[in-house]
């Protein structure tokens, strides 16, 4: 069946790297869409390639309306996507697709995040992201030929753990979820995946299937500012979609999402910050996580007898 990918780039040094993953996969693609918004700099890169790239300029508008471009033009019965700066790992198309066409009630395919570091880059996770929730998901699901099947969407509620440039989607299904929302300026890929997983059915590759790059000349910035992004973004994409699909799992989930930011909080010092994200988590759903990271923010004394309350009880 066709495929076809598409690529957003902005000043990417590492497109031909991506471009030659997708060369040698033991399945190619039946097109490549490149949308770039910096013509000099990638069309250099293109080299013997090309012939075999569609390219379209694009004025910057974000890497939202660059996939969107792509989803437009895309005529293959299957989307996958693969950011400039990322890569494939071979055989990935063969595996996902050969389980799509195998599984026509599955809409979508991915795996998790696997990070490609730069440097030292010591603080950075060498290894697959396997967060509990994904582990415990997978074992409480069907696997199949080096994949797990089935609705990923209160998974993704707690954890968001797809990688983008892993995702092999039907094309059909955009017309019902839609595309990237072209105002989020971080979190895009969140927000539509959740949308996504509302949908369809999915399956996750036990093995990942690409690799992300983290460097600091990258969207993805420094580790230590990046945690603070990855918040700001998961916590605006939540309290959007509570807004717009209300339910006991989102409810739950951004309670969550608020409890944990509070402790990144409290990590950097920021106490009244943290104090108002945990108060807006008991607010949604009381926790003891939440509670101790309010005592905490308001009082390291009152923090100190409620854990050594807690204590006792648990003895």
């Amino acid at each position: 069946m066709s495929v076809s990918v598409v690529i957003p780039a902005y000043n990417s040094q590492f497109l031909r790297v991506a471009l030659e993953s997708v060369m040698g996969q033991t399945r190619a693609p039946s097109e490549i869409i490149l949308v770039d918004g910096s013509p000099e700099m990638t069309l250099a890169q293109l080299g013997n390639y090309r012939d075999q790239v569609a390219y379209y300029h694009q004025s910057p508008r974000g890497v939202s309306a660059a996939r969107n471009f792509g989803i437009e033009k895309a005529q293959g019965k299957y989307v996958a996507f693969l950011d400039a700066d990322d890569l494939w790992l071979p055989g990935k198309l063969q595996k996902q697709i050969d389980l799509l066409d195998r599984h026509p009630r599955i809409g979508f395919c991915f795996s998790t995040v696997w990070n490609l570091v730069e440097g030292d880059g010591s603080c950075i996770p060498r290894e697959p992201f396997s967060p509990p929730v994904l582990l415990r998901w997978i074992a409480a699901n069907a696997s199949e030929d080096g994949a797990v099947g089935g609705s990923v969407y209160e998974l993704l509620l707690e954890v968001n753990c797809i990688a983008t440039s892993s995702l092999v989607i039907r094309r059909e299904l955009f017309d019902t979820v839609g595309t990237f929302d072209e105002s989020l300026k971080n979190g895009e890929d969140y927000d539509f995946e959740l949308r996504l997983a509302r949908s369809s059915l999915a399956f996750f590759m036990t093995e990942p299937t690409s690799r992300y790059r983290v460097h600091t000349a990258g969207l993805s910035g420094g580790w230590s500012s990046r945690s603070e992004s990855f918040y700001q973004a998961n916590l605006t994409v939540l309290e959007s979609h509570y807004r717009l699909y209300p339910s006991p799992a989102v409810k739950r989930a951004l309670a969550q999402t608020y409890a944990g930011y509070s402790l990144h909080c409290l990590k950097l010092g920021e106490r009244k910050t943290a104090a108002t994200y945990a108060r807006r988590s008991l607010a949604l759903e009381p926790s003891m996580r939440a509670l101790k990271c309010y005592a905490e923010a308001q009082s390291p004394r009152a923090y100190k007898l409620l854990s050594g309350w807690a204590g006792a009880a648990e003895r």
